[in-house]
Parts: structure tokens; sequence; C-alpha cells
């Protein structure tokens, strides 16, 4: 079941770590990987609102010393808001820049049309910075610009 656009604010502004990267960018990022769902990807192995590949959660564990699994991202919603946190700032970490932090996190690289997820990450992004997340036709601006074949679920969260 989806959160509200409230809650999941909420969950972001209480779990993401201060980065380079903003709560309104997870928004984007959280709304067009799942529609605000921690679930387990429809068809593949990822996790958590913002669909952790396994291989990612080892390497940011490796990295951090964290313990991430996918029951825990999967039970507490907090963790799954972390661990999308802790892999973004983990790419930083590592020398990319904060946009080859975003293609390497939507996996560009192996598939170049997922450059298209950035570009809506970012829109959403900006979408809620400019004109804030108290106005409901601001936010189901973002959301729409994050993922537009989520629309018919906009409303639903708002």
């Amino acid at each position: 079941m989806s959160l509200s656009f409230s809650d999941m604010w909420d969950l972001i502004e209480t779990n993401h770590s201060p980065s380079m990267f903003s709560c309104e960018l997870l928004v984007g990022i959280f709304w067009e990987e799942t529609m605000f769902t921690n679930r387990r990807q429809l068809h593949g192995p990822a996790v958590g609102f913002g669909q952790v590949e396994p291989a990612t959660m080892k390497a940011v564990n490796d990295y951090y010393g964290t313990n991430y699994s996918e029951t825990l991202i999967l039970i507490d919603d907090g963790t799954s808001v972390s661990i999308t946190s802790d892999v973004l700032s983990m790419f930083t970490d590592k020398g990319l820049s904060p946009m080859g932090a975003l293609y390497a996190y939507a996996g560009v690289k192996a598939r170049p049309a997922n450059q298209k997820k950035v570009t809506q990450w970012l829109a959403c992004e900006q979408i809620l910075k400019a004109g804030g997340t108290d106005d409901t036709d601001n936010v189901r601006a973002a959301l729409m610009a994050a993922e537009p074949h989520h629309g018919d679920a906009v409303d639903s969260v708002l």
C-alpha cells in the first residue's frame, strides 16, 4: 500500500542523512520507482521505496559497515529511506559527481534509457523546491513530473 505524500515526506525528513541530495529529490525517486510503496521489485531482486539492488546493498554495507538486509528494508520504512540516502552518499564519497551518482543509481550505464528517470527525478525536485510541499497542486505537478505514467495514482496519495 502506498504512503501518502505527507507520510512519505515525514519519513524522508526523518531518515535522509544530510548530503548534497535533497529531500525533494528523494520524493522523485521514490514516486517514480514505487509510488511510495516499500516493496520488492515486481520482476527482479530490488527492494524498498528506491528499489535498491542486492549488490548495491552489499556495497553500502561493505563501505559504511552497515547491516542493511532485504528483510529489514521491507519491514522498516525508515530503513528503506536510509538505504537510498546511503547509496547516493556512497557514490559521491567514491568520487562520482552528484549527476554521476544519480546516473549510477538509475543504472544508466547498463541501460542508457534510464537517463530519462534522472531527468524526471530532477524535474520533481525543481518543482517541489520552487513551490513547496504544502501546495497540493504543486505536489501533484511534481509527482507527475517524476513519473507521468503514475498519473492515475497521484490523487490517492495527496
